[in-house]
Parts: structure tokens; sequence; C-alpha cells
């Protein structure tokens, strides 16, 4: 009996020779080897974009808002120590023992606004324009929270409130948290 070859035929039809089992394994490897080839310059170019750790330490400050909350609160206690529950719609007006009119929610004087407008800030105002401030919260209380925080004596302005709610203590902390 002779010797029968197996001979197997591709889908087109066509028989496969050994050479062609050959060039298609070839074929696969090439495809293979370019696909790894690509595969690592990827991976090293990678590497060599990634962004690298630096040595310089980042300085965090979690203290600063919490030091403004605590300048805020401060500022805050005093106004409703001074407006005894009075809101600034009501227009409080209060003749004090030396016979002058404390303004608004922080209860303030003319002349001391118009004090503080021109150490502070350089400006000066009128009387009307000291009024006019004393009576818009919103103004009254950034005027303080600058009396309080850039003036030395500036929270004796509120002697009373200040010592009840111990103002110059709590100044004290703020002082060294500020460092």
């Amino acid at each position: 009996m002779g010797t029968y070859k197996l001979v197997k035929r591709n889908p087109e039809g066509r028989f496969t020779s050994f050479k062609s089992k050959c060039k298609s394994i070839f074929r696969g490897f090439v495809k293979l080897s370019i696909v790894a080839f690509a595969g690592y310059m990827i991976y090293i170019a990678g590497g060599i974009f990634q962004p690298r750790a630096i040595a310089t330490p980042v300085l965090f400050d979690n203290l600063t808002p919490k030091i403004e909350e605590l300048k805020s609160k401060v500022v805050a206690d005093i106004q409703k120590c001074e407006s005894k529950g009075f809101k600034e719609s009501d227009g409080i007006i209060i003749f004090d023992s030396n016979n002058k009119a404390s303004i608004g929610t922080m209860q303030f004087q003319k002349s001391t606004i118009i004090h503080y407008y021109k150490v502070l800030y350089g400006q000066t105002i009128t009387p009307k324009e000291a009024i006019l401030i004393a009576l818009d919260d919103e103004k009254a209380e950034a005027l303080a929270h600058d009396i309080i925080f850039k003036d030395s004596k500036g929270v004796s302005n509120w002697y009373n409130c200040a010592n009840k709610i111990n103002a110059k203590g709590r100044l004290e902390t703020i002082k060294e948290l500020a460092k």
C-alpha cells in the first residue's frame, strides 16, 4: 500500500501546503511582534511622561478659614450684645450716658465712625454718611471687624459687651493661632 498524505483545503477551496502554512505562521509572528513592540514603546513613553513626585513639601493652610470664623464670631457676639435683640430694620438709636446717640446694631457713635474711616481707610466722611454706615449692618460689621482686628484698642469701643463675651481673651487666642 502506498503512503497517503492528508491534504486539507482552505476556506477558498484551495489545497494548503507546508509553504503556505509557514507564511501564515510568519505573518502572525510579525503581527504579534509589532503589537508587542508598540506596547513596549507605549510603556516606555508612559514612564517618561508620567509626572514625577516633587521633593518640595506642600503646605496646606487649614487654619486661616477657622481664624476668620473666630473673628466673625467675636464681631457677631459683640453685635448681639449691643443690639439687645433689635434688628437692623428697627433702626436702633440709643442715647448713652455721654448724651451722644449710639446707632445701629453695633451701637456706633457718629464720631467713632468718622474717626475710624479716617484712620483705617484714609477717608473723610460726613456725619450723615456715618449714620448711614451705622444703620447698615453689612457696612457696620465690616467696620467693626477692621476696628477690632486692625486697631490695638479697637475692642474697647464696646467696653461692656467686650467684657461680657471675654473679647480680649478671645483676641489673644486668635493672635496665637495666627502666628
